[in-house]
């Protein structure tokens, strides 16, 4: 399952202002040891791990992304971030704008990449609803040539295998006592959420059993809107810390799944359609929405980004080889999305906000139904790209 974090991976210069610090010994040492100009200074960006940009010390120098991977995981994500960078060596057209890879450093467990000049994070473009169709097809061009590419040309042995894309089904009846614990209240409350739904439960392991039996393909394994960047009206996918062989599925659901929850936390403002009677800062804050309103804002906001989910999907279709129940999992892992949207929102809180819990009841409605779910979301089969079997 996928973490909730929004970081910009190249430049810093999204988001709020940062501070420049002295840079830190071992960042010194990489970059002495790997023949890179020491740094005059160094911005701390956000994320799971150490991650530095630095600013040259003369004028004219390359600035770069320093990042040394922490936490659980770390060891794995390392060697399936060097398997995608081994990818993009090969010749593979998957690479398509990614930040060049400089040098690694496998006892420190450090990345480093050559920054993107002005480079700024989707996430960022997406709220100030500038991630237009044109930057989705991109994507989906991208991830579709990702996809095509013959695993056999990169032999997958001594690749950390990723976790689990789904609960299980243990999970989906209890938790330990132990973990239970170590939660907040949130955490706890987000799990009834999925807990006390049966035909939840009986949605996750159809899911797990058509994914089980797609065809394996490279994936990023964690494609979100901050996971893509934008210089000079180009894309970039990045962090491909968990890149490895699995269901194309769950790349082309996580991106649909961004667009709906995005739907999903735009009811309650008054982004893109201006209702202004009861607006206050871009938020309607003077009254409730009644149920009928809800929904009716709720297919209004899709609607106005369905050219977006069109787009990626076209782009997408053009590119890579299709199954013939692709569609129906992309929208499924689309709703997944907005339940692990909800887990990841949950850690730390103590009370779960309305939206996201709105939000996970549109997941679930995408897994109970996900060929009519493909439908409504515009994933038609018959649009352009090669069939395969499944």
């Amino acid at each position: 399952m996928t973490t909730d974090m929004t970081t910009d991976m190249t430049t810093g210069t999204t988001g709020p202002q940062r501070h420049r610090t002295s840079p830190p010994s071992w960042l010194v040492e990489v970059a002495r040891e790997a023949g890179l100009e020491v740094p005059a200074a160094v911005t701390r960006l956000q994320g799971r791990n150490e991650n530095q940009l630095t600013h040259p010390a003369t004028a004219g120098g390359d600035s770069f992304l320093v990042k040394r991977l922490v936490g659980p995981g770390a060891t794995d994500r390392f060697a399936r971030s060097l398997g995608h960078a081994r990818l993009v060596q090969h010749g593979d057209s998957a690479g398509s704008g990614a930040p060049e890879l400089v040098h690694a450093d496998h006892g420190r467990g450090v990345l480093v990449h050559r920054a993107v000049p002005g480079a700024t994070s989707g996430n960022r473009l997406l709220v100030e609803e500038r991630f237009t169709p044109a930057l989705c097809a991109q994507v989906g061009h991208t991830v579709g040539r990702l996809h095509a590419i013959d695993p056999a040309g990169l032999p997958a042995e001594g690749l950390p295998r990723r976790g689990p894309t789904l609960p299980t089904e243990r999970a989906l009846r209890a938790l330990p006592l132990g973990a239970v614990h170590l939660m907040t209240a949130g955490e706890v409350d987000a799990w009834r959420i999925l807990q006390s739904d049966d035909s939840l439960a009986a949605a996750v392991r159809r899911l797990r059993g058509s994914s089980a039996a797609a065809p394996r393909t490279w994936t990023h394994g964690d494609l979100r809107i901050d996971q893509v960047l934008v210089a000079d009206d180009r894309t970039a996918v990045v962090d491909w810390e968990e890149f490895g062989l699995g269901d194309p599925a769950f790349d082309t659901g996580s991106w649909v799944g961004e667009w709906v929850y995005r739907a999903v936390l735009d009811i309650p403002t008054a982004r893109g359609d201006g209702i202004g009677a009861e607006e206050h800062d871009g938020v309607l804050r003077h009254r409730s929405l009644t149920p009928e309103e809800i929904v009716r804002r709720g297919v209004a906001k899709l609607d106005a980004l369905a050219p977006q989910v069109t787009a990626f999907w076209t782009a997408y279709r053009a590119e890579a080889p299709v199954d013939a129940d692709l569609a129906a999992r992309t929208a499924a892992y689309a709703g997944w999305h907005l339940l692990d949207r909800l887990l990841a929102l949950a850690h730390g809180k103590a009370v779960l906000p309305g939206v996201p819990r709105a939000a996970a009841g549109v997941g679930k409605r995408l897994l109970a139904n996900p060929a009519g779910a493909a439908e409504a979301l515009g994933l038609h089969h018959d649009a352009a790209g090669p069939e395969v079997a499944a």
